[in-house]
């Protein structure tokens, strides 16, 4: 069964353009993008807390394996902080 909303089609569409590579690696980057926004709230304005929950280890797995997961982790960051 499809498992995402139909919303989420409409977020990756653009990436069908692109190579396998290429997509994975926009993907990947926003990503990380979106996690390092999300968490500015939360660091105090303290840079390297900032860089360390922006690239923490625990996301890699997630990452390698192409799970949406991190970009609905800052979803739930920025609500939390909103």
């Amino acid at each position: 069964p499809w498992v995402y909303p139909p919303g989420y089609l409409l977020l990756i569409a653009p990436l069908g353009a692109f190579s396998f590579a290429t997509s994975f690696l926009i993907a990947t980057l926003v990503s990380v993008v979106l996690v390092a926004l999300a968490v500015r709230p939360f660091t105090g304005g303290n840079p390297v807390v900032w860089l360390a929950m922006a690239l923490s280890p625990a996301y890699i797995a997630a990452l390698v394996i192409g799970q949406n997961s991190v970009i609905w982790l800052a979803c739930l960051i920025a609500a939390l902080a909103a």
